[in-house]
């Protein structure tokens, strides 16, 4: 994929931003070719099923064509073991989750020393893809440090690679300063902690729903509340989205728990989630963790 990532400036209120509401919209964050993803997802696919298109489409309309394949059920499982086994470790997204540029801005906004806290990924969501992956991708509501466990001051960069909003492909909504609430009573599930304790009052709250380009990045802490939506015009529009994870090694809170990963996202058999202590100043954010969980 040949990518461009955007340079940020360090002094614009960005964190500001990211520390009152716990995220912030960066516009054209990642430029790429939609061909070098075409031709990557033919190939991941040919695997199971004899499979093309021309890779000079738009991607969303080589989303589309997929989808349409997949109505078999009887290729469903084959489907999944590609999508968890090989198409979400292609090479250039690597590459991006350590561009320079990315570790730069992780730096400015109080990662001192950035390591990925679960593997980039490309997640497939929307039309015939929530039958067919469900729980893979289809998130419920949660706080991704709840699963990941890594240092308190931890961000998702959550990009889509095309269009994305509410009503054609879907996308996710956030709740705005949740953040700071501290970690939610949670259920163990097999990919994402599902928050349960004080549920009814958190969506009381008014959710945000992400509209973004793409190439638009979603910058979140890891402890903000949110959520996967589908479309609510019931087409059948797939989505594209790249995800990155990044905690700081120099984290106090890390260090406290032992540096504990238990996130089992193409990590198979891992033990349930685990209690850890959460009463450790928040390196970068000036703030504690609160324990909500009991």
């Amino acid at each position: 994929m040949n990518f461009k990532i955007k340079e940020i400036d360090n002094k614009s209120n960005k964190l500001d931003i990211l520390h009152k509401d716990g995220f912030v919209h960066i516009k054209n964050f990642l430029t790429f070719q939609s061909f070098f993803i075409n031709e990557w997802i033919i190939k991941c696919f040919n695997l199971i099923d004899d499979f093309t298109y021309p890779s000079n489409i738009d991607l969303q309309d080589g989303l589309l064509r997929l989808s349409k394949v997949f109505e078999d059920k009887q290729k469903w499982d084959n489907f999944r073991k590609i999508y968890v086994g090989i198409f979400q470790r292609n090479m250039d997204i690597y590459n991006i989750s350590s561009h320079p540029s990315i570790m730069n801005f992780l730096k400015s906004i109080g990662i001192n020393k950035p390591y990925l806290s679960s593997d980039p990924l490309l997640m497939l969501n929307g039309g015939n893809f929530c039958n067919v992956l469900g729980s893979y991708t289809d998130s419920p509501l949660h706080q991704d440090w709840a699963s990941m466990q890594s240092s308190a001051n931890s961000v998702v960069l959550w990009v889509p690679l095309v269009d994305v909003d509410k009503h054609s492909t879907g996308s996710i909504k956030v709740w705005p300063g949740t953040q700071d609430k501290g970690l939610f009573q949670v259920k163990n599930g097999k990919w994402f902690a599902e928050i349960t304790k004080n549920k009814n009052e958190l969506t009381k709250q008014k959710p945000l729903e992400v509209v973004a380009n793409s190439g638009d990045c979603i910058l979140f802490s890891s402890l903000l509340v949110h959520q996967s939506i589908t479309s609510k015009s019931g087409k059948k529009i797939p989505r594209l989205t790249l995800q990155l994870r990044y905690g700081d090694l120099d984290c106090k809170l890390l260090k406290d728990n032992n540096g504990v990963f238990n996130y089992n996202h193409c990590v198979p058999n891992k033990k349930p989630f685990e209690r850890i202590n959460l009463n450790v100043p928040a390196v970068g954010w000036n703030r504690e963790i609160k324990d909500l969980t009991s």
